[in-house]
């Protein structure tokens, strides 16, 4: 079912963001589309609304790599996160329209990558995370939790591994 992709894109002036993708001749010769209110409520079968917005943008952003390989430079060239936010959108699209082999495919042939982080990146993004909503959930949680587990929440931040992240994040940093 590749050929499914193989067509080009349009501007028009449709309800979902004005932007359909031709998909190719369906079964009865007429052209069909990628229909993004239908993919939209696909997404959202599948995933969150914050997460359903961000594929949507990068899916909406990149539909040509499906149809012109080649066109997957565009995303090799991004950040980690972008890149990686990009690949997730076209794996979902691709999913969703059936043409999951041909994204494999150009993936393979293309050299393109996740961009996944790494432990060390995902410990500093989380210590570096604003810790203001911390304590207001902090309370809710001891509050639902038995009398003897009530202490291993409060004071397992607590622990004396602290400096020692502390020093690691700095270290970090001075890459």
């Amino acid at each position: 079912m590749d050929s499914v992709c193989a067509l080009g894109i349009e501007q028009t002036g449709g309800d979902a963001g004005g932007l359909r993708t031709a998909l190719g001749p369906s079964a009865d010769g007429s052209g069909a589309w990628v229909d993004w209110g239908e993919f939209e409520v696909w997404l959202l079968k599948r995933h969150s609304k914050n997460t359903l917005d961000l594929l949507l943008k990068y899916a909406k952003r990149f539909p040509s790599v499906l149809e012109q390989p080649s066109f997957a430079g565009e995303i090799c060239a991004l950040g980690k996160d972008k890149r990686r936010n990009g690949t997730v959108a076209l794996v979902n699209l691709s999913i969703s329209l059936g043409c999951y082999d041909r994204w494999k495919s150009i993936v393979s042939n293309s050299g393109l990558t996740w961009g996944k982080r790494s432990g060390l990146e995902a410990v500093i993004s989380i210590l570096n995370t604003d810790l203001s909503d911390l304590l207001p959930w902090l309370s809710q949680a001891v509050s639902t939790l038995p009398k003897a587990h009530r202490s291993i929440v409060v004071f397992s931040p607590c622990f004396p591994a602290e400096p020692f992240l502390q020093k690691l994040i700095s270290c970090y940093n001075q890459l």
